[in-house]
């Protein structure tokens, strides 16, 4: 599966399984977003480097070089580089943020972590389709999915009983990447996406497929 990121920064990462600094201890394959209880990120970016004309050191240089001019620009900005490297034509890069925000300024994706209340409030929608976990597929979930990777969903959940909820957080993004949440995932608002653990989804991207609009991870 292709795991797309458009910052600037986000779209040139690097190698695969190294262990992350900064507000998570995972390792992951395969690019993600976590989102720690207090509300920080950790962005772990995989691409093909393969054909790419920057050495490990130019792209290291770039880097640095995105991160201090976004820190010049944002002085109480606490974006840090946790590793970079390339290996095989694979590059993986680690960077961790203070929390949505900074990450959505640096990178100019949509990335928001809150209650579902105080998102409302925050002008989000939520005119989606609700799907509950247990109708998508994935390790996590007890459904399978189709041969296209789009799962069949059996049960959603009336988008009232969402947002009339005192109970539920959510993570909304415009990312179609691994997502880590804080909580036990409930709902996704996409019927490809795949559960890969109580606290992660994949949220499928393909070629073939057009994949618009926000997505909502809806936790406890």
């Amino acid at each position: 599966m292709n795991k797309v990121k458009t910052g600037a920064l986000l779209l040139t990462c690097a190698m695969v399984a190294v262990p992350l600094a900064g507000c998570g201890n995972e390792s992951y394959s395969e690019s993600t977003l976590q989102i720690d209880k207090k509300g920080r990120v950790l962005s772990y970016s995989v691409e093909d480097f393969g054909e790419s004309y920057y050495s490990e050191e130019e792209l290291g240089e770039f880097v640095e070089k995105s991160i201090d001019e976004y820190k010049e620009a944002n002085s109480d900005a606490k974006i840090k580089l946790n590793s970079l490297k390339v290996e095989d034509g694979v590059a993986s890069l680690s960077v961790s943020f203070n929390n949505c925000k900074e990450y959505s300024d640096f990178s100019e994706e949509v990335l928001y972590n809150d209650t579902v209340v105080n998102a409302k409030a925050e002008g989000y929608d939520f005119d989606a389709t609700f799907y509950k976990v247990e109708s998508l597929g994935g390790t996590g979930s007890d459904s399978t999915t189709s041969d296209s990777g789009e799962a069949s969903p059996t049960d959603t959940y009336d988008v009232d009983s969402i947002i009339g909820s005192t109970q539920y957080k959510v993570v909304i993004t415009s990312e179609r990447t691994d997502v880590v949440v804080p909580g036990k995932i409930v709902s996704v608002s996409d019927k490809f996406a795949s559960i890969k653990d109580e606290d992660t989804v994949d949220l499928y991207d393909s070629d073939e497929i057009a994949m618009e609009g926000l997505v909502y991870i809806v936790y406890e």
